[in-house]
């Protein structure tokens, strides 16, 4: 049987007790371990995400003097992205100047495009006799209230 349903049969919440002393620090150590081989820029190590992560308190963390852990597995994980391994290669002035009005013009391409729909919607609206500003005119808002039906009781 699960500790929780023994719990519960013996009168408790059937909770789970927070990690305490030699567990806490058994599950600290393979959480940074596994934090100390990603990227510091996604998972930054610290005593509060650890401590969240955990579901302890700061000062739980503190008590068991993980914060020198903490911050080995920092430096190691400093080591193990250095600065040119985490940051990309940024491109030149020129060239995102180049990108930018690549960018531009794609934009301005697709703005004539549904500019031409429109102008062909306007011309068959009047080829039909039909006032286009109707067409483009707001609609009415719904009626709701007062029909007296309801669909769910309460």
């Amino acid at each position: 049987m699960k500790k929780q349903t023994i719990g519960k049969q013996r009168g408790g919440k059937g909770k789970r007790r927070p990690l305490r002393s030699e567990a806490l620090v058994k599950k600290a150590r393979e959480v940074l371990l596994e934090w100390a081989s990603l990227s510091p820029e996604t998972h930054p190590i610290n005593l509060t995400r650890l401590a969240n992560k955990l579901k302890v308190s700061r000062q739980a963390l503190y008590d068991n003097d993980l914060d020198e852990e903490i911050d080995r597995y920092k430096k190691l994980q400093h080591q193990n992205f250095s600065d040119t391994q985490s940051t990309p290669e940024r491109k030149s002035k020129d060239q995102q100047i180049a990108d930018l009005k690549e960018q531009v013009t794609r934009v301005q391409q697709k703005q004539d495009g549904w500019i031409e729909k429109w102008v062909t919607v306007e011309y068959n609206a009047r080829m039909l006799g039909i006032d286009p500003d109707q067409i483009f005119a707001a609609l009415p808002s719904p009626q709701r209230g007062g029909s007296g039906m309801r669909t769910r009781r309460r």
